[in-house]
């Protein structure tokens, strides 16, 4: 997935989902511009997706950019076209449809992927998004194995009934319905018993306010498929719906149990991305927030220990101003010796804003902080320094990195200075306790390009599921 710029401020392409067909029959071999999941084709042109199954053994032709996502390994149709079961395990074997139809094979018996799971357009381990043939809009992001739930939980019947369908992520609060990306977020650190998950509903722009559904492991869980998630949290899975809409006296979100099922593919949780599934609701009549529904068919979850791939940094040298370091050598700057921010420290990046943007004619890009990690209180003290009150009207630089390599010189600014910057700037008083905007370079003349939408920057939000338009 990726979002691409045209023009100066924070302009996205949006989000691309790649549909991809394998149309070669027998033998594994893609047809043009197609994947082979599971390393065999059904008669007809009817791909195989295997749960469990020896998937990715095709790999990808002529659909993904370098470093792309490649649709998250493995998305494809759900129409059964065959019974066969797949050498390696699951027996799954789906056309290439657009995912909306789910009829029986054979005897009109379910087809069952790993653990018995019913099969669902899954692709356990597929094929990778990294050094795929290039093409254009194909879009970045993507290591393989993760994918979507396209045909969602239907038939979950009860308070739920057929709201957890489609291809879309949606909430229902207050008795309305708000279709709106999600990304994802490892939350509740620190706990011996157990670690969360949360998949953030980003109602925003229509309530204020984003919500968040928390998913609760017990320590060791690592079971793919579907879960069946009951109130409390006796069982090895639970759930709660988390939100400033609605706090406590001291102003903190108030967690509200759910139930429902989760469904979880290709879990690595530490080494690899993965994806969750959500359909949940809150039965619970003396709670305001009673009667809430969230569904997300599959946001990717990054890898726990790819906190590195990501990272904003400070220089070492705290007298170069955000002006001297413009004439200097990027790669020859002298970082600190600890970053300022990295990826898990990222609840989530809006690839462009209005709402958030604190300047009528210019959309930012804003990046939400994890506050259970990091405060943007603390970030502006970091930036600052001891004792300081305010940025230097000259700036002070930050280097943003990604994968290990620098991609560009920014600023921390101030409203009050007229220094112009030839990079993205930040307002230090613009800085929130729960994220900061960045601003495209300022327009000079020629314009620059707009480095903020670097594709190795997006590759790796797109990858930890963090990034929407």
């Amino acid at each position: 997935m990726m979002a691409t710029l045209a023009g100066g401020a924070c302009s996205s392409g949006g989000l691309r989902k790649l549909n991809v067909d394998a149309s070669a029959s027998g033998g594994g071999e893609p047809g043009t511009g197609g994947v082979v999941i599971g390393g065999a084709t059904g008669a007809g042109g009817n791909s195989v997706v295997a749960v469990g199954g020896a998937a990715g053994t095709g790999g990808m032709t002529g659909v993904t950019a370098t470093g792309g996502n490649g649709g998250l390994g493995g998305q494809g149709g759900r129409d059964a076209a065959a019974t066969e079961p797949q050498e390696g395990g699951g027996a799954d074997h789906a056309s290439p449809s657009d995912g909306r139809d789910n009829e029986p094979a054979g005897d009109d018996a379910p087809l069952l992927g790993a653990g018995g799971v019913p099969a669902r357009d899954v692709a356990s381990g597929g094929g990778s998004g990294l050094g795929g043939s290039p093409e254009p809009d194909a879009g970045t992001g993507g290591v393989g194995g993760a994918a979507a739930l396209d045909a969602g939980f239907p038939g979950m019947g009860g308070a739920l009934g057929d709201f957890c369908e489609g291809a879309e992520s949606k909430v229902e609060y207050g008795g309305r319905t708000f279709v709106v990306p999600a990304t994802s977020k490892y939350t509740d650190h620190g706990a011996s018993c157990c670690f969360a998950v949360a998949a953030t509903l980003h109602t925003f722009d229509d309530l204020g306010r984003d919500i968040d559904a928390v998913v609760t492991f017990q320590t060791g869980y690592r079971t793919t498929g579907m879960a069946t998630v009951a109130a409390g949290s006796s069982g090895p899975v639970w759930a709660a719906v988390r939100t400033l809409l609605h706090s406590d006296s001291s102003g903190r979100a108030v967690d509200v149990a759910m139930t429902g099922s989760v469904w979880l593919s290709d879990v690595q949780f530490a080494s690899q991305p993965w994806t969750l599934g959500l359909c949940l609701s809150v039965e619970d009549a003396t709670s305001p927030l009673q009667g809430t529904k969230v569904y997300v068919p599959g946001v990717t979850v990054g890898a726990g220990e790819w906190a590195s791939r990501l990272r904003l940094w400070l220089l070492r040298d705290k007298s170069i101003t955000a002006v001297d370091a413009e004439r200097a050598n990027l790669d020859g700057l002298e970082l600190a010796g600890d970053p300022l921010l990295d990826l898990m420290q990222v609840a989530f990046v809006e690839l462009e804003s209005t709402t958030r943007s604190y300047f009528e004619d210019t959309p930012c890009m804003w990046v939400g902080l994890d506050t259970q990690r990091i405060s943007g209180a603390t970030l502006k003290s970091e930036i600052l320094g001891p004792g300081a009150s305010k940025v230097d009207l000259a700036g002070v630089p930050f280097v943003l990195e990604a994968d290990g390599q620098r991609i560009y010189l920014g600023a921390f600014a101030t409203l009050i200075s007229s220094i112009g910057s030839y990079g993205p700037q930040v307002y230090v008083e613009n800085i929130d306790d729960d994220g900061f905007p960045i601003y495209p370079p300022s327009s000079f003349d020629p314009k620059p390009p707009d480095p903020r939408m670097d594709p190795r920057i997006l590759k790796v939000l797109g990858e930890a599921g963090k990034s929407f338009p």
